[in-house]
């Protein structure tokens, strides 16, 4: 596929399902409660802990590799059809035990089946990516989010509460693999080799240690916090969680799928490298912190006039989350750098341990800080591992700390002055209602900041945007 339409579904991919997602989320929190919202994302977080480690493990070796050789496919995909067979059976025999309420139990097995199709996909996926077809990798995504959409949705506005986004997991899984499988049925064959298996999980055991790290925190917290602390302070960490998380991931992985392939290109030019390192922060601290600190100072306004009264508890959680994912931002592009430098597991043992801790502070104050002991966690292992990067970015690259301060100075300096003209706004409007203080917030937010930018930012970021036009 050439670069052009590649870049047309990848962006398709990234942009119009993050969009289904949104709209989802927004039905979803409208139509459940809090405790209903907690119950359903802690059964989905289950298969997504457990499918996250071994995900991994197989399917990037696979997409890694030089050269497959015949049956490598067929192998993996009957490895990972028996593996998630008994991961399946597993969980329920574990949920038979601890489980008293047969509704449970029945919602449980639902959700865990997405082990099987999750795991089974993996070779497929790695196919259609070593192939850059990209074009299949959109479709089955897509199909399988908007059948999953109809589902989860039309359950949930009919009052089937958890049970609606746990139907939307399965579905849009479940179809993905129908497709894939369907569209691909070449690597479909009876054929197994232990040897070829051995050498894949020996390549992939190390890449799985990395996403079991964020999959602790991502699927292991709510997992956590539900068994300590109940279903509905589930609901609220999810919800606050979640608004940050649809901006944060569209940024985030739109920056990323510009950031490594624009250090790969200068890699043999360490000083050419250093320098378009700094560029990268300084522009992404400039679109990235006036985002979410302006998230921060709405979060009232938007929770009390999209959502209503029953997420008000969720503002703080919120406002909090928000600012940790502006922390975030500040090593956004480390992990792509370090790749570049084929180090790439420099720090991955230490983004473990912080996610142990997060963990454990979850279980020691989830009890008396519900929602709290989330975002504390949360807060916790982003700033760790802001320590561990910044720590290794030393060590890989000359970038000193008054480089790095100099370069999110500007966007700091015009996100506090933003925050200052929006509160300001927030508190002089008191004879209209709140839709129009959230617009009219919205709109002073960024315009102050544009005319921030245009004034103090010209000489420095104009260059930077004209010469990336230009490439």
């Amino acid at each position: 596929m050439s670069f052009f339409p590649s870049i047309f579904w990848i962006f398709f991919d990234k942009i119009f399902l993050i969009l289904l997602s949104t709209f989802s989320f927004f039905i979803f929190a409208i139509y459940l409660e809090p405790s209903e919202l907690g119950k359903g994302v802690m059964f989905i977080a289950i298969p997504g802990l457990i499918a996250g480690l071994f995900s991994g493990m197989i399917e990037s070796p696979l997409v890694s590799k030089d050269i497959i050789e015949d049956g490598e496919y067929s192998t993996v995909l009957w490895f990972s059809a028996i593996l998630s067979i008994v991961l399946f059976i597993f969980v329920i025999v574990i949920g038979y035990v601890l489980l008293e309420n047969e509704n449970d139990l029945f919602l449980l097995g639902i959700a865990t089946s997405t082990i099987i199709f999750i795991l089974i996909s993996r070779p497929f996926l790695a196919k259609l990516r070593r192939d850059n077809n990209f074009k299949s990798i959109a479709l089955r995504a897509f199909l399988g989010k908007c059948i999953g959409f109809i589902g989860g949705v039309s359950l949930a506005i009919k009052g089937y509460g958890e049970l609606s986004i746990v139907i939307q997991f399965v579905l849009q899984e479940f179809v993905s693999l129908c497709v894939m499988a369907f569209t691909m049925r070449s690597i479909i064959s009876f054929s197994f080799s232990s040897k070829l298996l051995s050498n894949t999980l020996r390549m992939g055991r190390y890449l799985s240690i990395s996403a079991l790290s964020n999959s602790v925190m991502n699927n292991g917290l709510p997992l956590v916090l539900g068994t300590v602390s109940g279903t509905e302070s589930v609901g609220l960490f999810n919800f606050s969680n979640r608004i940050v998380a649809l901006p944060r991931d569209a940024i985030f992985n739109g920056i990323n799928s510009y950031a490594l392939p624009s250090f790969a290109r200068v890699q043999s030019d360490i000083m050419v490298l250093e320098k378009r390192f700094s560029d990268s922060n300084r522009l992404s601290s400039l679109l990235v912190f006036p985002v979410f600190s302006g998230l921060a100072i709405t979060a009232p306004l938007i929770i009390n006039t999209i959502f209503g009264d029953k997420w008000t508890d969720s503002i703080i959680y919120l406002q909090y989350l928000a600012l940790i994912a502006i922390v975030r931002s500040l090593y956004l592009f480390h992990s792509s750098l370090f790749l570049v430098l084929k180090i790439p597991n420099i720090i991955t043992k230490k983004e473990f341990f912080s996610s142990i801790i997060g963990l454990s502070l979850v279980f020691l104050f989830g009890r008396d800080y519900g929602p709290g002991a989330g975002v504390l966690a949360t807060g916790f292992y982003t700033f760790t591992c802001f320590l561990w990067n910044i720590s290794a970015i030393k060590k890989a690259i000359s970038y000193p700390t008054t480089k790095f301060i100099g370069d999110i100075f500007p966007a700091f300096c015009l996100s506090i002055t933003m925050v200052f003209v929006v509160y300001w706004v927030e508190n002089s409007l008191f004879y209209f209602d709140n839709n129009i203080k959230l617009i009219m917030s919205i709109l002073s937010g960024i315009i102050v900041y544009s005319i921030g930018i245009l004034f103090f930012e010209n000489k420095r970021v104009g260059p930077i945007f004209r010469r990336r036009c230009k490439k």
